[in-house]
């Protein structure tokens, strides 16, 4: 499927084109007046408040009794809450992400490390900003010209977190006590 022109030029429209798109496709007839409508609605509403958001985009675009539901999936995959800047942490850094397959192994490691780490001294702190730098450095989706999405899904795949725990309960036997590991009992 060929991008939109608006996608490539402006990443909230792009997105709007993508809402439009799905809603279509689940039988949702969104035309070029209703997103005509809702990029209205974008430039009033802002985008601080997303719920107020959904609410508006939603009067733009559904006719129907009972489109609500559809639309409100349809709306979390295309504007999920955590799009935008992070908030909470200091901004990252800027760095060479790494391009290719060697590079990202490498990074991966180094991140994964620093994850061990920071789970086995129960650094939430530290926890949040390895995230924001994973998904920074390993989630990218697309090319330096593209709108700089990125995929936490991604950076899962090339992280695998999961060697993480065992090695941060290793490294700090009695840390995490207090957790209850569920059990395989029957009966």
């Amino acid at each position: 499927m060929a991008p939109d022109a608006a996608s490539s030029t402006d990443p909230l429209a792009g997105r709007l084109v993508a809402l439009g798109r799905a809603l279509r496709l689940h039988g949702i007839d969104a035309g070029p007046s209703e997103l005509a409508d809702a990029a209205a609605v974008i430039t009033v509403l802002g985008l601080d408040d997303r719920e107020r958001l959904r609410s508006g985009i939603a009067a733009a675009t559904l006719h129907r009794e009972g489109q609500r539901e559809t639309f409100d999936q349809v709306f979390d995959i295309h504007f999920p809450a955590a799009v935008g800047a992070r908030t909470g942490v200091p901004p990252l850094e800027p760095i060479a992400r790494p391009r290719d397959g060697r590079a990202v192994r490498a990074r991966a490691a180094a991140l994964l490390e620093q994850l061990v780490d920071a789970l086995a001294r129960q650094d939430d702190g530290a926890l949040d900003r390895l995230a924001a730098r994973a998904v920074d450095e390993l989630g990218r989706v697309g090319n330096d010209a593209s709108s700089g999405s990125h995929s936490a899904r991604r950076a899962l795949d090339a992280l695998a977190p999961q060697t993480a725990i065992a090695a941060a309960l290793r490294r700090a036997p009695g840390a995490y006590t207090h957790l209850t590991l569920p059990t395989n009992r029957e009966g």
